[in-house]
């Protein structure tokens, strides 16, 4: 009578290994791409909450502002009248273009750019615009 022998073979446990090891490495990639993501949304996050702030520090500034200068008499946003000012914790930088007059006498638009490279070294960028009016000025126009 034969004996019957119980138990796993070399190769068994070397497709099992193998198998594993792939689930493994999967993971890993997993965590690498999650990590990039993460970065890139906390450096977006500092980039939207930076020009946010910046709108909002010039909605309450007085018209006459020299951060409110429209310095080269027109609305020329590649070439901004201010900045560029870096961004803590990302490798971003600030600048502002100011538009006197916009609409109305009075009236001027705000355009904050944030700047950056992405990692392929592609330029990439962030605007947000906002009107600022003086009321004095503005009620006369009327």
């Amino acid at each position: 009578m034969r004996r019957v022998e119980k138990g796993t073979t070399l190769i068994e446990v070397m497709l099992a290994l193998f198998v594993f090891s792939i689930g493994i490495l999967s993971v890993a990639q997993m965590q690498i791409a999650g990590l990039s993501c993460s970065t890139k949304a906390t450096r977006n996050m500092y980039n939207s909450v930076s020009a946010g702030n910046m709108v909002e520090r010039m909605l309450s500034l007085p018209i006459n502002d020299p951060h409110l200068t429209d310095i080269d008499g027109g609305y020329f946003p590649d070439n901004p009248d201010h900045g560029p000012v870096t961004i803590s914790n990302t490798r971003s930088t600030m600048e502002w273009e100011v538009e006197d007059d916009f609409v109305v006498k009075g009236m001027k638009r705000v355009t904050v750019t944030i700047r950056w490279q992405a990692k392929d070294g592609s330029p990439r960028s962030l605007t947000f615009a906002s009107v600022i009016t003086d009321p004095i000025e503005a009620r006369s126009a009327f």
